[in-house]
Formats: structure tokens, sequence, C-alpha cells
């Protein structure tokens, strides 16, 4: 009922015009004296709206897994209070996937605390990779300390952004760092593998598209108003926009309220960047077709979610496969790696946009 009260209130502020500060006050008296008319507006409005199972599910998800935010928040607290910084850093790191899936700002703190942890367990390097990802989140402007510890050089120039993310993994300082770097992706990964919500997979189709160097966000979970994921490749300026349906039954009907909500996804994408070429649309989820009165545009591709596994699978074999090469072979061969694999944005939506949404 609540967030019924809440939609309605949202819907109100965007259809009433108020021309000067008394319909304010005569809305506010109607309101408050229950007046027959807003009693009869209120009930009506409340009775049509309907909340999306998914929206449900999705609101679910997010309460869970602040709630366990929270409590993981307590346990530092009182490691921190107990001069454990381990024990605190741990505490955080137990939930911060759950919580970045839920909200990417509150994770982001987290990690500036795990940062911080290390710190104080003299891992002046390990501070520096989580301050660093920080930083590929959520931009540069987070007031953090420079790097400390030094990387080993790269010429990045010319390098694709699939290229530069294979080479920042790559120039590990240990085979030891390497395995942890990998072992995380997986972790990041695995709702791509397996039976999971439509909220964690777009948190780990989000995280690919980071993973292989792109500029990837969650629009619609940040408020702004796009699509679920959206992939950027801000160096040739091409993106690609990303609905997570994999909550739907096989075969999967497409309806009207998808496809509407899919026209919307691509003007914003249209207006957002420009300067972009949109690559399409593409909805993940089941094999099927769409309803008889949903319209889809000729932007508007489907495929299965396997699909994005493979992509996942092939990118981290292939950086096993690099590091098992010498040091100056690692670097020599991840151009060939990244250009057969196809894991630059252009190659990545000609696979994931090979089946029209019809």
């Amino acid at each position: 009922m609540v967030t019924k009260q809440v939609l309605l209130a949202n819907h109100l502020t965007k259809e009433i015009k108020f021309k000067n500060q008394g319909d304010v006050f005569d809305l506010i008296d109607k309101v408050l004296s229950r007046s027959d008319d807003w009693l009869s507006f209120y009930s009506d409005g409340i009775a049509a709206l309907e909340i999306a199972k998914d929206e449900t599910e999705r609101a679910a998800a997010v309460e869970q897994a602040l709630t366990n935010g929270a409590l993981a928040e307590a346990q530092f607290a009182l490691a921190s209070w107990q001069s454990n910084p381990k024990a605190a850093r741990v505490a955080l790191d137990s939930v911060i996937d759950e919580v970045n899936r839920a909200d990417p700002k509150i994770a982001a703190w987290y990690r500036a605390w795990i940062g911080a942890c290390y710190e104080a367990e003299a891992d002046i390097a390990a501070a520096d990779d989580e301050f660093d990802e920080i930083r590929r989140r959520i931009g540069i402007s987070f007031p953090l300390v420079p790097r400390r510890t030094v990387l080993p050089a790269e010429d990045v120039s010319g390098k694709t952004c699939a290229e530069k993310a294979a080479g920042r993994i790559l120039l590990a300082t240990s085979k030891q760092k390497f395995q942890q770097s990998i072992s995380k992706l997986r972790r990041a990964l695995a709702p791509l593998s397996q039976e999971s919500s439509a909220f964690s997979v777009e948190e780990a189709i989000r995280v690919l598209g980071e993973a292989l160097g792109l500029e990837s966000t969650r629009p619609d979970n940040e408020g702004e108003g796009g699509p679920d994921v959206l992939w950027r490749d801000p160096s040739v300026k091409i993106c690609l926009g990303i609905e997570a349906k994999t909550e739907k039954k096989s075969p999967a009907i497409y309806n009207s309220d998808d496809i509407g909500k899919g026209h919307n996804y691509l003007g914003w994408m249209h207006k957002a960047y420009k300067d972009d070429e949109v690559l399409g649309l593409v909805y993940v989820g089941p094999s099927g077709e769409c309803s008889d009165r949903a319209t889809p545009s000729g932007d508007m591709y489907q495929m299965e979610l396997p699909a994005f596994e493979t992509v996942a699978n092939r990118w981290i074999a292939g950086l096993e496969d690099l590091w098992n090469e010498p040091p100056v072979g690692r670097i020599l061969r991840t151009h060939a790696m990244v250009e057969t694999g196809g894991f630059n944005l252009k190659q990545l939506a000609a696979i994931l946009c090979a089946k029209r949404l019809t």
C-alpha cells in the first residue's frame, strides 16, 4: 500500500500543473479535509495501480541486501572498536557483492572502509587496489588519496577498452594476486550460470561489461531512467542497452509493457549519448516472441542468458592462457586474444544482437 501511495504521489507531481501558491494550498486543504472529490480520486487511483511482480521482487531483494549490509556495518563497527581491522574488513567484504547489486554507492563506501582496513594492516597495495576500483565504478571525483604503490608501466596508447582491461589484470605482481582477481570475477559473474533473480543477473552483466573494460552502468537501478544495464565504449562512442527478463517462462512472451519501456530506453540512450552510435537494446531472457499488441522497433533484439555466460567463460579462459605466457608474451598476445575472441563492443553486439525481437 505504501508503495502505491508513493507512486500515486509521483503521478500527482507530474500531472498537476499548479499555477500559483494558492493552488498548492487548495490541494492540501482537500487532502486534509478528506473532501469527496479527493477521496474519489485517491480510491480510484490506488485501485488502478498495479505493481509488477518483478518490481516487488526487486524491492524485496534490495531491502534484504541493505538489511544484511546494516548488520555487517554493526559487525564492522564492533571489530573496529576492538582494534581488529581484519575482522572489520571481512565483515564488510562478506556482503559487498550483495549490497553492490542493491546500491553501488553504498558498496563503494564499504570499499573505502575496506581499503582503510588494509591500510591499518599495513597492506598499502591492497588498499590502493580497493580505491582504484571505487574510481572505476563511480568516477575519479571520489575524495581518495592518489595511488601510492606503483604498478608496472604499460603503454596503453591505441589500445581498445578490452585490451586495457586485460592489461590491468595481467600486470598483477604475483600469481596469487592474479588468481585472487580471477576468483573474485568468477564469484561476481556466478548469476550468469545459475538460477538467479533478474536483479542479480543485471549486476552480473554490469560486472561482465566492466571486466571487458567498458563503461558499464545500471541506469535504471541508479535512477537515471535508462535500461537495466548500459555498455558503452567511450573511445569509439558506441553503446548497447541490455534489459534482463530472465524471470519469464519459456517460451517467453514480451508484452506491450516490456516493449513500451524499451522504446523509452532507446530514446533515453539517444538523448543521453547523442554523439554515440546506439547499437540497440537486447532483451536477455528465454526465447520467445512479442504479444499481438506489442510493437518492437528494429533496434530491439532477444538473446538468452547462456550467451553472456559464454562470453564470460571465454574472457576468463583467455586471461588464464595469457597469464601462462612469459611476461613479455602476455602483452604481445593480448591484442590477438581480444580481436579473435570478439571482445570489443562492436564484435559483442554482432553476437548479442543476432536475433531481432519480433
